[in-house]
This record gives structure tokens, sequence and C-alpha cells, in this order.
């Protein structure tokens, strides 16, 4: 291909996810402040490609082809991790004849040490198939294209439905698209994602199951910002938390009640820790919510415990009890479901997102340790995960607030 004659794009690319029912998607079209609007529709038949062994995703990149009705497009995109349902990735894109990998131009923007892999042994690996619904909006004064997703993942045989909204900053303020989430939030529940469509395809090659997320710990530079920490350590935890409610509403388990607990007891602690600073976390109704969500895993918890508990203890005439804490966890996991599918829970969510992100510390400059001669609490945010990690081993069923 002589790409000469072909206009290369590359950009930034910024964007909020989040998933959707059913009930969800018809709320967005006929309910929602998107409703007047006028709207663009269009069919996308992507392809994913990758070698035999997954070299490019294991480097946290994804090729594609994508086809719609009027251009084929090929993307490389350096899928960085997405911070609690905040996308943030460096795209090169080029339009293509056919559905032929351009293999030069891939060479020239994937990582050097990929360079000599890329080669005609790239194979596809997935296909995603949607249907889009665009909305280009003006909002606030930023430009934000808001997308909704419907169609299907194929991988290996297996088939993944999608339902997804996406809201794409153009141009502008990050603080308008989350405030365009929050307009949208009052009809629908917006679940914030934090797995990709390339993600998911991947996983779904594997088997299409994933094992309950624990995070990686987190390392922080050393001149690192006190807010600049809260705000990689609070966005840590609302990750921790989504990554693992996605996986719990696949298949309900212990596990999954045990890492979403955990990743809102951290996300606690650390308002506490942080509320001098950062005073909208502390405040408002977005902690509430999050304290409900605790209590209510914290009952199926208990109940899991007590059930494996009682199996291991190998005695005859614990059979009545344990058909009664069977019976009782039933019942607290319908309460965590129904927590998880309200609108209210994911609306405070977003609120608290929004707040990590984009807020300000407004309060008067913290006086700072006799000791390190930094902030107070500044030592213990920096090592937050640590501190967090080191305390769940020693008293894993207190909350730290």
């Amino acid at each position: 291909m002589d790409i000469g004659n072909a206009r290369a794009i590359t950009s930034q690319e910024s964007e909020l996810k989040f998933r959707l029912t059913a009930d969800d998607v018809a709320n967005i079209r006929a309910r929602s402040i998107l409703t007047p609007l006028s709207w663009r529709k269009e069919v996308l038949q992507s392809t994913y490609f990758d070698t035999s062994d997954h070299l490019l995703h294991k480097a946290g990149v994804s090729l594609r082809l994508r086809k719609s009705a009027h251009r084929i497009v090929q993307t490389l995109k350096y899928e960085s991790p997405a911070f609690a349902s905040l996308f943030l990735r460096r795209e090169y894109e080029i339009r293509v004849p056919r559905p032929i990998l351009d293999l030069d131009h891939v060479r020239r923007h994937c990582p050097a040490r990929l360079a000599k892999h890329i080669d005609d042994k790239l194979k596809a690996v997935f296909c995603v198939d949607v249907e889009r619904t665009n909305w280009t909006l003006h909002w606030n004064g930023s430009d934000i294209i808001a997308s909704l997703d419907e169609g299907i993942i194929q991988a290996g045989g297996k088939r993944q439905p999608i339902r997804e909204l996406e809201i794409e900053l153009r141009h502008g303020a990050i603080a308008d698209a989350f405030d365009l989430a929050r307009a949208l939030a009052k009809v629908a529940c917006l679940e914030i994602a934090t797995t990709s469509k390339a993600e998911r395809g991947y996983r779904l090659r594997r088997g299409g199951t994933s094992t309950f997320w624990k995070p990686p710990a987190i390392t922080l530079d050393a001149d690192v910002a006190f807010e600049d920490a809260v705000r990689t350590n609070a966005l840590h935890c609302i990750s921790y938390f989504a990554a693992n409610e996605a996986l719990f509403s696949e298949r309900h388990s212990a596990e999954g009640v045990h890492q979403m607990r955990v990743a809102l007891r951290r996300l606690l602690s650390l308002m506490s820790l942080c509320k001098k600073w950062l005073p909208k976390m502390r405040k408002g109704k977005s902690r509430a919510e999050i304290k409900r969500a605790f209590r209510r895993l914290g009952e199926a918890r208990d109940l899991d415990v007590a059930i494996e508990a009682l199996n291991k203890s190998k005695q005859s005439d614990t059979g009545a009890i344990l058909n009664g804490l069977c019976r009782d966890r039933k019942a607290a996991y319908r309460k965590v479901v129904e927590l998880l599918c309200s609108r209210r829970f994911w609306a405070r969510m977003i609120a608290l997102l929004e707040t990590i992100i984009c807020g300000r510390n407004t309060n008067k400059q913290a006086s700072a340790c006799r000791r390190c001669e930094a902030p107070h609490s500044y030592y213990c945010v920096r090592h937050f995960d640590k501190t967090m990690e080191e305390a769940e081993r020693i008293r894993p069923s207190i909350a730290l607030e």
C-alpha cells in the first residue's frame, strides 16, 4: 500500500465508559436529554489481530481493523490501564483500502521491541460487532460525542453481549463529560466500566471467565504532591471495586463479595484519612452510599465465612444450621445485587469519581510533620496501599476508618 496517499491520525483518546442493561439503553434512547437531539447510526465490524502468543496484548497494545459502511480504518491503540472508567489512550489511525493490515504503519508506531514480530503471522484473534448510535454535543463549552454501543464479542466459538455508553471528550474540560454523565444517570443506571472491548475480547478468547481481580501495588514518585497521591489511591480503590463488580455480575461468588468489600473498605479509610484536605470526598451523599454498600457486602461476607467454617468443622449435626445460613446468604446476596443494580448507587459513585478527578483542594496549606517535613498524613497516603494490605493481613475483619 502507498501510505503516502493515506492520512494517518495520531490522537489522545479521553473517554468515560459505562456498562448498561437493555432497559437502560431503552431509557437513554427514549427519556434522556439525548432523545430530542439528532443522531447518527452506524454498524461497526472490528477484527482484532495479534501474534499466536498474544505479544501485542501482553505489551498493552491492541491492533484492529474496523469496517463501517464507507471506510476501513486500522487502529493501533495503547491500552493504558483505565482508572475507574476514565480511559486515556494514545492511538494511531490510518484508512486502508482493503481489509488487510498495513504492517509498515504498525511497525512505525508499536514499541520497538515488538517491531520484529509484526509480520504476516499476525492473525485475527476475535471480532467485535456493534451498532453504534452517536450524538455530537456542544456541552457547557466542550465538544463531546456520546456513543451507545449494542452488539456482541465473538472469540473462540463463544459470544458475549455488549451494551455500553461511551462519553468521549473531543475538546474541552473533562468536568463537562462528567456533567453529561450525571445528567444521563438520572434515567439510566450507569455502571462504571474499567475494561475495554479489547480486554473483554481477550478474556473471552481465554475461556470467558476470569479470577476476581486484586490490583498491583501502587508505585508513587518520591516527590509526588499530596493531592496527587490521594487522587491516585482513590482512583485505585474505585477501579478495584468496579472491576470486581463487573465479574461478580457474571457469576456471584464469595470471592467477589470479599474483593468488593476490601475495595470499599480501603476507599472509606482513605476518605477518613484525607478529610481535612479533600472535604468533598468526606461530605455529601457519596460517602453514605458507599457505607451502605459496605454494610451489605459485610453481611454477605460474614455469612460466607460462617458457612465455610461450618463446612470445615466436619460435625455431623450441623445440617439444619447450615441450611439456615445458606438461606440467609441467598437473601444477603439478593440485597447486594439489588444495590449494585441501583441507579442511586452508581450516580453517587460517578459524583465521587468526578470529585476525585476534577476536584481541587480549597483548604489552607497543611502544617508540616516534624519528622518528615511533609504535610500530616502525607507518609500514610504515599504508602496507603501497602498499609492497607498489612492491616488486612493482621485484622481482615475490621473496617479501617
